[in-house]
Protein backbone atom coordinates (compact mmCIF):
# COMPACT_ATOMS: atom_id res chain seq x y z
CA UNK A 1 0.00 0.00 0.00
CA UNK A 2 1.24 3.37 -0.83
CA UNK A 3 1.05 6.23 1.58
CA UNK A 4 0.49 9.60 -0.04
CA UNK A 5 3.54 12.04 0.93
CA UNK A 6 0.88 15.02 3.36
CA UNK A 7 3.61 17.12 4.75
CA UNK A 8 5.15 20.32 3.18
CA UNK A 9 8.70 20.61 4.55
CA UNK A 10 9.79 24.00 5.51
CA UNK A 11 13.44 25.24 6.15
CA UNK A 12 14.95 28.15 7.67
CA UNK A 13 18.44 27.60 6.52
CA UNK A 14 21.26 29.25 8.42
CA UNK A 15 23.02 27.72 11.85
CA UNK A 16 19.76 28.68 14.31
CA UNK A 17 17.38 27.38 11.69
CA UNK A 18 15.46 24.42 11.49
CA UNK A 19 13.07 21.96 9.56
CA UNK A 20 9.39 21.70 9.84
CA UNK A 21 7.33 18.80 8.96
CA UNK A 22 3.22 20.63 8.99
CA UNK A 23 0.33 18.50 7.57
CA UNK A 24 -2.22 21.36 6.40
CA UNK A 25 -4.92 18.57 6.82
CA UNK A 26 -4.11 18.22 10.58
CA UNK A 27 -1.59 20.49 11.91
CA UNK A 28 0.66 17.77 12.79
CA UNK A 29 3.76 19.64 13.67
CA UNK A 30 7.47 17.57 13.59
CA UNK A 31 10.48 20.33 14.06
CA UNK A 32 14.19 20.09 14.00
CA UNK A 33 17.00 22.28 14.91
CA UNK A 34 19.42 22.60 11.62
CA UNK A 35 22.07 19.99 13.21
CA UNK A 36 25.08 21.59 13.71
CA UNK A 37 28.91 20.40 15.05
CA UNK A 38 30.47 22.48 17.40
CA UNK A 39 34.34 22.32 16.58
CA UNK A 40 37.40 24.63 16.99
CA UNK A 41 39.40 26.00 14.32
CA UNK A 42 42.59 28.28 14.91
CA UNK A 43 41.39 27.83 18.84
CA UNK A 44 38.24 29.50 18.31
CA UNK A 45 35.21 26.95 18.55
CA UNK A 46 32.44 27.64 15.79
CA UNK A 47 29.62 25.72 14.51
CA UNK A 48 29.22 24.39 11.38
CA UNK A 49 26.28 22.02 9.74
CA UNK A 50 26.25 18.46 10.07
CA UNK A 51 25.63 17.91 6.54
CA UNK A 52 25.22 13.83 7.23
CA UNK A 53 22.51 14.59 9.83
CA UNK A 54 20.56 16.94 7.82
CA UNK A 55 20.32 14.52 4.27
CA UNK A 56 19.73 11.30 6.91
CA UNK A 57 16.74 13.29 8.42
CA UNK A 58 15.78 14.67 5.15
CA UNK A 59 16.03 10.80 3.69
CA UNK A 60 14.59 9.41 6.64
CA UNK A 61 11.24 11.07 6.06
CA UNK A 62 11.34 11.82 2.14
CA UNK A 63 8.70 9.28 1.99
CA UNK A 64 6.18 11.91 4.04
CA UNK A 65 6.81 15.08 2.04
CA UNK A 66 4.90 15.67 -0.60
CA UNK A 67 7.21 19.50 -1.29
CA UNK A 68 8.99 21.23 0.58
CA UNK A 69 9.60 25.51 1.05
CA UNK A 70 13.28 27.13 1.53
CA UNK A 71 14.02 30.59 2.68
CA UNK A 72 16.09 32.37 -0.04
CA UNK A 73 17.53 34.94 1.67
CA UNK A 74 20.69 37.15 0.28
CA UNK A 75 23.72 38.71 1.76
CA UNK A 76 22.28 41.42 4.59
CA UNK A 77 24.26 44.68 4.77
CA UNK A 78 26.87 44.81 7.15
CA UNK A 79 27.76 41.21 7.48
CA UNK A 80 31.02 39.94 6.92
CA UNK A 81 32.36 38.08 3.76
CA UNK A 82 32.98 34.89 5.94
CA UNK A 83 29.43 35.27 7.52
CA UNK A 84 27.73 35.53 4.23
CA UNK A 85 29.89 32.73 2.18
CA UNK A 86 29.27 30.21 5.43
CA UNK A 87 24.81 31.29 5.41
CA UNK A 88 24.94 30.69 1.50
CA UNK A 89 26.92 27.64 2.01
CA UNK A 90 23.98 26.45 4.58
CA UNK A 91 21.42 27.93 1.96
CA UNK A 92 23.04 25.78 -0.98
CA UNK A 93 23.30 22.43 0.79
CA UNK A 94 19.61 22.51 1.93
CA UNK A 95 18.27 23.32 -1.02
CA UNK A 96 21.05 20.26 -2.81
CA UNK A 97 20.06 17.85 -0.16
CA UNK A 98 16.12 18.42 -0.41
CA UNK A 99 16.67 17.91 -4.72
CA UNK A 100 18.79 15.00 -3.81
CA UNK A 101 15.65 13.30 -2.34
CA UNK A 102 13.35 14.26 -5.12
CA UNK A 103 11.43 16.29 -2.89
CA UNK A 104 9.78 19.11 -5.08
CA UNK A 105 10.69 22.55 -3.95
CA UNK A 106 10.01 26.38 -4.10
CA UNK A 107 12.70 29.31 -2.83
CA UNK A 108 11.00 32.51 -1.52
CA UNK A 109 12.67 35.66 -0.51
CA UNK A 110 12.25 36.46 3.55
CA UNK A 111 10.29 39.74 1.95
CA UNK A 112 7.61 37.82 0.31
CA UNK A 113 6.65 35.48 2.50
CA UNK A 114 6.64 37.38 5.95
CA UNK A 115 4.89 40.27 4.30
CA UNK A 116 2.18 37.55 3.31
CA UNK A 117 2.22 36.15 6.93
CA UNK A 118 2.53 40.01 8.31
CA UNK A 119 5.79 39.65 10.17
CA UNK A 120 8.33 41.59 10.58
CA UNK A 121 12.84 40.89 10.60
CA UNK A 122 12.08 40.73 14.56
CA UNK A 123 12.32 37.16 15.12
CA UNK A 124 9.86 37.08 18.39
CA UNK A 125 6.70 38.62 16.60
CA UNK A 126 7.49 35.24 14.29
CA UNK A 127 7.79 33.08 17.25
CA UNK A 128 4.21 34.87 18.57
CA UNK A 129 2.76 34.42 15.20
CA UNK A 130 3.32 30.80 15.61
CA UNK A 131 2.14 30.61 18.91
CA UNK A 132 -1.19 31.99 17.57
CA UNK A 133 -1.57 30.05 14.77
CA UNK A 134 -0.63 27.03 16.61
CA UNK A 135 -1.04 27.29 20.14
CA UNK A 136 -1.05 23.43 20.75
CA UNK A 137 2.75 23.66 19.80
CA UNK A 138 3.86 26.96 21.21
CA UNK A 139 6.18 24.82 23.60
CA UNK A 140 8.44 23.59 20.59
CA UNK A 141 9.68 28.00 19.75
CA UNK A 142 9.27 29.01 23.57
CA UNK A 143 12.61 30.14 23.85
CA UNK A 144 14.31 32.94 22.32
CA UNK A 145 16.87 30.74 20.25
CA UNK A 146 14.08 28.44 18.84
CA UNK A 147 13.16 31.07 16.92
CA UNK A 148 14.34 29.34 13.47
CA UNK A 149 11.37 26.34 14.56
CA UNK A 150 8.86 29.24 14.39
CA UNK A 151 9.56 30.31 10.85
CA UNK A 152 9.90 27.04 9.51
CA UNK A 153 6.61 26.35 10.52
CA UNK A 154 5.18 29.63 9.15
CA UNK A 155 7.33 28.76 5.87
CA UNK A 156 5.44 25.66 5.68
CA UNK A 157 2.23 27.40 6.39
CA UNK A 158 2.82 30.15 3.81
CA UNK A 159 3.03 27.49 1.05
CA UNK A 160 -0.11 25.69 2.06
CA UNK A 161 -2.03 28.58 1.92
CA UNK A 162 -0.78 29.48 -1.77
CA UNK A 163 -1.99 26.52 -2.99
Amino acid sequence: MHIKPQYILGIDPGLSGALALFDPETSDIEVLDMPIHNVTVNGKKKKTLDLYALARWIDVNASRIREAIIEDPHAMPGQGVSSSFNFGFGCGVAQTIVASALIPMTLVRPATWKREMKLTADKDISRRRASMVFPQHSDKWALKKQDGRAEAVLLALYRSKMR
